[in-house]
């Protein structure tokens, strides 16, 4: 598999505050974040990666637990491991194409693998909740 090499196919952060109906482009990608956290459709991905040439894993982290009272590593890895499963079709609906489509696919995939990295390396890696204890 490919390393994620940001596009330059997603919005800039000045085009972050028009969209956003005026606000600064750290509260519009905190907006963003609280989108994909929260809901995690195909829109809501396609937006975080937008910006992730501004933006490194931590910082979009950051702005999410800013702007999500529950915010969970746990729950953005799931919803971001669910990307692969987004049908093609939801992502052409907000713009995408096929080479954008695989961009947005690899950045989820590079999110999920640095986060899992950061947890194995500070001890909190959760190995695998659906295999049951060995009796």
């Amino acid at each position: 598999m490919d390393a994620f090499t940001p596009g330059t196919s997603g919005p800039a952060p000045d085009e972050v505050r028009d969209e956003a109906a005026g606000e600064a482009p750290d509260e519009a990608v905190g907006s963003m974040m609280r989108a994909l956290h929260e809901r995690g459709l195909a829109r809501d991905v396609a937006a975080v990666a937008g910006v992730s040439e501004s933006y490194g894993f931590r910082e979009l982290e950051r702005l999410g637990r800013l702007h999500t009272g529950d915010f969970s590593l746990a729950e953005l890895m799931m919803r971001l491991e669910f990307v692969d499963l987004i049908a093609d079709e939801d992502f052409e609906a907000c713009g995408a194409d096929t080479g954008r489509i695989r961009e947005i696919r690899l950045f989820a995939t590079a999110w999920v693998e640095d986060i899992k990295l950061r947890r194995a390396e500070e001890g909190d890696a959760d190995y695998d909740f659906d295999v049951p204890g060995i009796d």
